[in-house]
């Protein structure tokens, strides 16, 4: 979804992380997962790209997620 963004990526040099939810996408779905077990995840994931500083963007029933 965020192709169409490519152009104003590179200028602004951003780069773009996303973390899909449980049972969205390519992503399996995992009963009892919680608001709190998707937000470790994505402390995991940047963690892992040794990310220390970022900026957060959610979409219709991602803000949930997102506030926690």
């Amino acid at each position: 979804m965020t192709e169409f963004l490519q152009t104003l990526r590179r200028q602004l040099k951003l780069r773009l992380i996303t973390v899909e939810r449980n049972g969205f996408g390519d992503t399996a779905f995992v009963p009892g997962w919680t608001y709190a077990d998707y937000a470790q995840e994505v402390r995991a994931v940047l963690d892992h790209l040794a990310v220390s500083r970022f900026a957060a963007l959610a979409i219709s029933g991602g803000g949930p997620y997102l506030a926690q």
